[in-house]
């Protein structure tokens, strides 16, 4: 269950408390959301508080959730808003982190600028459409990392933006096939070799099994 559908569990029962977040993997408090009688009326994370507070809680990948009832807080940065609005943006904002999740690409994968794609109505900055450059389809995801000087999270992070809207195409890396291996067939010169009589009697002739003594009226005639 995510942070959308426990808020609106809570704010369905009209409930009055703190919905406390928390990360998942080292258990510190992150974030902190305020309800009041089912309304939300505030929140907090780290710095920020209110609606920026609210965004932040959205883009947390992993958390955990414990409620305290009756817990209120003295800010109510959220009052001014309709409290089902707000559901919708944190469910909206949520589908949309989930979404760009899924479109991240992986490093070894090839990343191609469709430049019949329209970037009108696109929420990226010059630097972000500077990427495009790079993103040619001779170049894998790490290469791009490299050849921007930007970290891999980030590079990924605005292929995926431009993945999603349409803008870049994902290929796979094409790794050329091994080249079958040969065999070179004996030539007739070794063929003859193999079967003529002579490499039998030469082979018997080196051969570490001794041979038997014969004997003609009693004399030793072979051995």
């Amino acid at each position: 269950m995510d942070l959308s559908a426990v808020l609106k569990l809570l704010s369905a029962s009209h409930q009055t408390g703190a919905l406390k977040l928390f990360d998942a993997q080292n258990g510190t408090a992150v974030a902190t959301i305020f309800l009041q009688a089912g309304q939300l009326v505030h929140a907090e994370a780290a710095q920020y508080l209110g609606l920026d507070a609210v965004s932040i809680c959205c883009h947390y990948d992993e958390e955990a959730f414990a409620f305290e009832e009756n817990e209120v807080s003295a800010q109510q940065t959220l009052a001014a808003y309709p409290t089902n609005k707000l559901l919708e943006k944190i469910s909206d904002q949520i589908q949309e982190r989930i979404a760009l999740k899924l479109a991240l690409p992986h490093e070894n994968e090839v990343p191609v600028y469709d430049v019949s794609a329209s970037l009108s109505g696109l929420d990226a900055t010059p630097s972000d459409l500077s990427l495009l450059i790079l993103c040619n389809g001779s170049r894998t995801v790490s290469q791009v990392v490299q050849d921007s000087r930007r970290t891999l999270q980030e590079t990924s992070t605005i292929i995926a933006k431009f993945r999603k809207a349409g803008i870049i195409l994902i290929r796979q890396l094409q790794v050329p096939a091994p080249a079958p291996l040969t065999v070179p067939s004996p030539n007739r010169t070794e063929i003859q070799a193999m079967t003529s009589p002579e490499s039998s009697i030469a082979v018997s002739q080196d051969s570490n099994e001794p041979k038997q003594a014969r004997y003609w009226r009693g004399k030793l005639i072979e051995e």
